[in-house]
């Protein structure tokens, strides 16, 4: 795939601002570039021309969620998903606002069965406790319980 951005001269920096390009780049692999550097309407500009391809398919983002989970961990992590999808629909917001895949993650990891325990994981914090806690560690009790453990 190809992209051209043109990046303009910023007098008040005194630098051109690349920010776009910096943002653009992140999740591609930049194969191959052309950059030409031209004046015009009392301005300096670079524009570079990008041959690009998405660094991460989709494919490995569904498995990257799932890093470091055996079989039981994903049948518990996605128990959580489900419960994470049916909170943000009741509450009208982003499944993200809930929990991250991460959470999540170290969620089914740490086996919390106490809230104290859910605070030592990065991102949970005292709304989340507040608003969530007593809700996922019975998910949490419940899958283990059933499973013998």
């Amino acid at each position: 795939m190809i992209k051209i951005i043109t990046i303009p001269f910023s007098e008040s920096l005194e630098n051109f601002t690349d920010k776009e390009l910096q943002e653009f780049s992140k999740r591609k692999k930049i194969l191959n570039y052309k950059a030409e550097f031209f004046k015009g309407n009392n301005n300096s500009y670079w524009t570079i021309l990008l041959e690009y391809e998405n660094s991460v398919p989709e494919k490995l983002e569904k498995k990257d969620e799932y890093e470091n989970l055996n079989e039981n961990e994903i049948d518990l992590y996605n128990k959580l998903k489900v419960w994470r999808k049916e909170k943000a629909q009741k509450e009208a917001i982003s499944v993200y606002i809930v929990s991250t895949n991460k959470i999540l993650n170290d969620i089914v990891k740490l086996k919390p069965k106490t809230k104290v325990e859910l605070e030592n994981i990065n991102g949970f914090g005292k709304r989340k406790i507040e608003k969530y806690s007593d809700e996922i560690l019975e998910i949490v009790k419940k899958y283990y319980n059933a499973k013998g453990e």
